[in-house]
């Protein structure tokens, strides 16, 4: 719609990244921000092994959370022209509403936090400590939701120089803290907790 020329009173969906919705609110028009990089929710949540089918693309739970619609270069006369933002999911793989359910929760929580929170409001650890109660309610009402937040990434990697072997674990939650053993036992909460970076 930009590149044809907007009307006066068009409303513009900014989906191909954030630029056409900086250029259409510096023409004070209506903005909805919906780029593919953080509001596409078609995209997979985990390792794409694991994951049901999607369209491809990978969009975890924090990505969707740093999420800023209103962009910093906008003057203070044109920011409130960025109206919201919006969360798609195209169906083309998506086959049952569970499979729905499963693409949007808990991302949709994400967004409507983003969407409604100003960006100095927003608290990524706190957000995860009220998720672990919103996921109690998403199971009593039995929504079919994704626990990738809890998925453990492993990166092992090889120092050449002196051969070293380090294996990184992370995740995007600390909570449950992640435990490892060396000795191919089965971990537990007695297991070696992983409070540094790597071993």
């Amino acid at each position: 719609i930009l590149e044809g020329g907007l009307a006066p009173n068009a409303a513009v969906m900014s989906w191909r990244g954030m630029d056409g919705g900086i250029a259409a609110a510096r023409a004070h028009h209506v903005v909805v921000m919906t780029p593919t990089s953080h509001c596409y929710f078609d995209y997979l949540q985990g390792d794409p092994a694991l994951e049901p089918p999607g369209i491809g693309g990978y969009l975890p739970l924090g990505k969707v959370y740093s999420f800023e619609p209103i962009p910093g270069e906008l003057s203070a006369d044109e920011a409130p022209s960025i109206i919201g933002a919006q969360a798609n999911l195209w169906a083309e793989y998506v086959s049952t509403p569970a499979h729905a359910e499963y693409m949007l929760y808990p991302r949709l929580a994400a967004i409507a936090e983003t969407g409604w929170s100003p960006k100095d409001g927003k608290n990524w650890d706190d957000f995860l400590g009220r998720l672990v109660k919103q996921f109690r309610r998403y199971e009593q009402m039995g929504v079919y939701y994704s626990r990738n937040i809890y998925a453990v990434k492993i990166d092992p990697q090889v120092d050449a120089p002196s051969g070293a072997f380090r294996i990184h674990l992370a995740g995007e939650s600390d909570r449950p803290r992640i435990f490892y053993t060396l000795d191919g036992t089965e971990p537990g909460p007695s297991s070696i907790p992983n409070l540094a970076p790597s071993f």
